[in-house]
């Protein structure tokens, strides 16, 4: 494993960083420095990177397929793709800014924490191994959230458990019209989904 967390680290001494990384870690953990750039590219054995909490703009993790962890959480980032990343099991990418998050196949997914952005569309779809979610303080629409309740996965033997808003929170709210959506968010509960609110800090189920 690789630490640099809360190190002061600067931009100007990220290259020792990448010399670290011809011993192709498994782990690295840089969150809590000032970072505006990470370079992970080729890291194919990584499985686990935290670089939450630094002034990161952008991040490519394409062909990390060994990954399962990722925490980029407050950054600065607009766009993140995981994509195809089969191995990848955690995602905390709130508090960023995030107009575009891709995480379509990502079949172990477990829990995906895209709270506090600016998306618009989230798809799930190909996300058979999701069991938590956090959209709430988002832009989601209507529609999107009618996708998002049909692209869920059965989750009979335990529930899957998603947090759609807060107070203070202007995205939708009214899960009783239109009939479509309506219908869809019926049908994710019937799929053993639990779907909740947070009210004056107190969870609520919907």
């Amino acid at each position: 494993m690789y630490e640099f967390a809360k190190s002061g680290l600067q931009q100007q001494s990220a290259n020792h960083i990448k010399r670290k990384w011809l011993y192709k870690p498994a782990r690295v953990v840089c969150n809590n420095n000032q970072l505006t750039t990470l370079n992970v590219n080729g890291c194919t054995s990584l499985q686990w990177l935290d670089c939450y909490d630094n002034r990161l703009t952008a991040l490519s993790v394409s062909g990390l397929t060994s990954l399962q962890h990722l925490d980029c959480s407050f950054n600065q980032h607009t766009a993140l793709d995981v994509s195809g990343l089969v191995n990848l099991e955690d995602i905390d990418c709130c508090e960023n800014g995030l107009t575009e998050l891709n995480v379509r196949n990502c079949r172990a997914l477990q829990r995906l924490n895209c709270s506090f952005n600016r998306l618009a569309a989230l798809d799930a779809s190909g996300c058979t191994s999701l069991q938590k979610l956090y959209c709430n303080n988002n832009k989601l629409s209507a529609e999107v959230l009618k996708k998002l309740f049909e692209d869920f996965p059965e989750r009979k033997e335990k529930c899957g458990r998603v947090l759609l808003y807060t107070d203070g929170d202007s995205k939708y709210k009214d899960f009783t019209q239109p009939p479509e959506l309506a219908a869809a968010f019926k049908a994710a509960k019937a799929k053993g989904w639990r779907l909740y609110k947070i009210n004056n800090d107190d969870l609520m189920e919907l």
